[in-house]
């Protein structure tokens, strides 16, 4: 009775000139002045249209420096649908970059493992994992495709199937990284056995669309739903962020197309109470949703 973290989308690893990069100096010493070093860090939430940005500035051991602007979003307006660009600059020197793109399969909940019957596979730019809960029988599956310049093999590593591309940038030259991940599980599907050919669907639908009209699409879900849930408070700049923060919280959360599952104590913001659902969800949650949001309000009263 647990709300089961799903397999991690995320993972874009960089190598730059053979340094792995990390947002933690490394081998930084007096002696050794060129470690792999983070020299300028900053990342941002924008709250009206729930595109999470970082901002980099990384020194390799080899002395290049790269700029590097990671942006994603979990699509509004589909379900089934995440996207991440990531932009590399050269800013010093002309560094070697490599690139891993995967999903990685192996989470759990605080150590406690819910996945059984892990199946991962990959062709070149796209990676898949197929998986089943151990309690439920809940089959999920999530599928990867990454966009790179140079030639994108696959690698298997440590059970983990990966795309892998390398490429030189020149001095002041940039590359652009782009992955679309796509998530289907048995309760979309009636027929889990289909949870493979909707994945690869969706992801050439992505593919074909791109991320400047994905990124367009999400944006004006969310001015939709900014547009009736937005609280405004003059004078009180700490207050008017809160109320914001609060309200995207209860936005991200709340069941849109399913009134079969409702919205835990903490929301999608950790592990505590294991995603259950108290009354918290009627006292506090429900009557904002039932003045804003009252179709997000009738899932949840159904549930």
């Amino acid at each position: 009775p647990e709300l089961v973290n799903s397999p991690n989308w995320l993972p874009i690893h960089l190598t730059i000139d053979g340094t792995p990069f990390r947002l933690i100096n490394q081998n930084v010493t007096a002696l050794n002045p060129t470690g792999g070093a983070v020299l300028g860090y900053r990342r941002t939430l924008d709250l009206y249209t729930g595109v999470l940005t970082r901002e980099v500035l990384f020194r390799a051991e080899s002395g290049s420096i790269v700029r590097l602007v990671f942006e994603r979003f979990a699509c509004l307006h589909d379900d089934h649908l995440m996207a991440q660009h990531v932009q590399i600059v050269a800013v010093d020197g002309t560094p070697v970059i490599e690139v891993d793109s995967f999903i990685d399969h192996r989470v759990s909940n605080n150590e406690a493992q819910h996945w059984t019957d892990v199946a991962v596979s990959g062709a070149g730019p796209r990676t898949q994992v197929i998986t089943r809960t151990n309690q439920s029988g809940y089959t999920l599956g999530m599928a990867a495709h990454l966009i790179a310049p140079g030639a994108i093999n696959t690698v298997l590593e440590n059970g983990v199937v990966l795309s892998r591309t390398h490429f030189t940038l020149q001095l002041q030259e940039s590359a652009d990284l782009y992955k679309y991940t796509t998530i289907f599980t048995s309760r979309d599907l009636a027929d889990p056995t289909q949870i493979g050919g909707a994945l690869h669907q969706k992801l050439d639908e992505a593919v074909a669309e791109g991320f400047s009209h994905l990124r367009s699409r999400h944006e004006r879900e969310w001015a939709h739903y900014w547009d009736t849930s937005d609280v405004q408070i003059e004078g009180d700049e700490a207050s008017q962020f809160a109320v914001r923060f609060t309200m995207y919280h209860i936005l991200i959360s709340a069941p849109r197309h399913d009134d079969d599952v409702s919205i835990g104590a903490k929301t999608l913001s950790g592990l505590g109470y294991k995603g259950h659902v108290f009354w918290d969800t009627e006292l506090f949650i429900l009557p904002p949703l039932t003045l804003t949001q009252p179709k997000l309000a009738r899932n949840l009263l159904m549930y």
